[in-house]
């Protein structure tokens, strides 16, 4: 008899034999649910899901993308590692916000998983190698422990070339990760409307977990993604160069300055950044007139000395630096020109619906996935999507029913709320979320190079 069920021995996973009897399992079966028979242990440790068809089929499909990208034979027991939906969505309800958090809970174990991070693909520092050795290394660690395996995603914003790294490197090695149980994942930004936003629109994130990397439909969803934001930023500053005169706005010092080289195609609300550089770039030219200086070169030594983050880099963080350096000047802080023509590359509604130079659309990120059984979407950090909306959960609940069923989870256990952040009212949400049927996730949205 076939069983497609939980099956959990204390901690440890223990492969079933199909040859086998169902009795010889230690479990019991009601109307196709097992029930373990080991008493208390099985409280406290993670149910394990007998891999789903559809999982197996998803490590099948991953190997033979893998196999057509690479030009090289990838076998399924090669990502034996990969954690498929069905086995993750099984974790969740187990999970606490300890096991999300490595502070003060490396030693003991209770440090399970972390299911949002990043690395140089995008705005990380650690590189992929560097960030997998030491999940790997963990991994061992919790398994001598608990018998359990370490489970990581990889989810850089808006990009796939990480995870489709890591994978390489898992299959060149597959022992060094057999204590690792590996997520694919991706951070997708969409714009919405906001009503409490000036805007009208903001941009938010929903984790995809589960995902294949190498599949046409997600490759292309990043592709398009990466040429508008990238038309985007060049037809805006062609626009500003033709109307604000005596301002020459530069793709090369957008890129210097305020985007990682060659390209930070990541970088979601990046209308912003664009908006940023041209008012500065417009005001340190009217400087540099008035005091007789080269346009050019002024902008490049002020702000080769502008020190601040490069999301930071607003024009009234700049204002502050040239009092700082004792630069005083009469030119307004912003311009509204600038402004005006800057602002036609921010996200709009029109019609009723999102209309966005270099941002998906809800609708975009949805039927990518639409026809991938396999993918589990969840809203990232729910707090910043819902700070912007006077009703986020009725905003939610029309994701959610707009999803097509691919919206399963929401980040209740974020680990890197900023310290301004109401924790009440972070509290409060995540339990609203969570009552609309989503299972709870957690991660430390990591961005250093050491996940632990």
């Amino acid at each position: 008899m076939k069983i497609d069920s939980f099956v959990h021995f204390g901690n440890k996973v223990t492969p079933k034999d199909e040859n086998k009897p169902a009795s010889s399992h230690k479990a019991v079966i009601y109307t196709g649910v097992v029930t373990c028979a080991v008493g208390a242990t099985v409280a406290a440790g993670l149910y394990f899901r007998r891999p789903k068809t559809s999982d197996l089929l998803y490590i099948k499909n991953l190997a033979k993308d893998m196999s057509r990208i690479l030009g090289e034979k990838i076998s399924p027991e090669q990502l034996k590692s990969v954690m498929g939906k069905n086995e993750l969505l099984s974790i969740l309800p187990k999970m606490k916000n300890e096991n999300y958090s490595p502070k003060g809970n490396l030693e003991n174990g209770v440090f399970k998983l972390d299911l949002h991070s990043h690395s140089n693909y995008s705005d990380g520092v650690g590189n992929v190698p560097q960030l997998l050795d030491q999940a790997a290394e963990y991994g061992d660690k919790l398994h001598a422990k608990t018998g359990e395996k370490f489970i990581f995603a990889l989810s850089d914003h808006d990009e796939v070339e990480g995870v489709r790294e890591a994978l390489k490197i898992i299959v060149k090695n597959p022992k060094k990760y057999q204590n690792l149980r590996f997520v694919p994942a991706v951070e997708l930004s969409f714009a919405h409307a906001a009503d409490k936003s000036s805007n009208q629109t903001e941009c938010s994130e929903l984790l995809a977990h589960c995902i294949n990397p190498f599949s046409k439909k997600t490759t292309a969803l990043i592709g398009r993604l990466h040429q508008k934001r990238s038309s985007m930023i060049v037809d805006c500053l062609s626009e500003l160069s033709a109307n604000i005169k005596g301002t020459k706005f530069l793709k090369k010092e957008m890129d210097g300055f305020y985007l990682k080289t060659p390209n930070e195609n990541f970088a979601y609300n990046l209308h912003w950044r664009v908006l940023n550089y041209a008012q500065i770039k417009h005001r340190v030219a009217q400087i540099a007139v008035k005091k007789n200086e080269n346009p050019e070169k002024l902008y490049q030594d002020l702000m080769s000395n502008f020190q601040v983050g490069k999301n930071d880099k607003s024009p009234n963080n700049f204002d502050n630096f040239l009092k700082q350096r004792n630069i005083s000047t009469d030119i307004p802080i912003t311009n509204d020109e600038v402004t005006k023509i800057c602002k036609k590359y921010f996200p709009k509604i029109q019609e009723g619906k999102i209309h966005s130079a270099g941002e998906n659309s809800f609708e975009d990120i949805i039927d990518a996935f639409s026809e991938d059984k396999n993918v589990s979407l969840g809203f990232a950090h729910p707090y910043f999507f819902a700070k912007n909306l006077e009703d986020p959960i009725s905003a939610a609940k029309k994701l959610i029913k707009n999803s097509k069923g691919l919206i399963k989870t929401t980040e209740k256990y974020h680990q890197a709320y900023p310290a301004w952040t109401n924790r009440e009212e972070v509290e409060e949400l995540n339990k609203k979320i969570e009552e609309l049927g989503l299972l709870p996730f957690g991660g430390q949205d990591n961005h250093s190079s050491q996940i632990l």
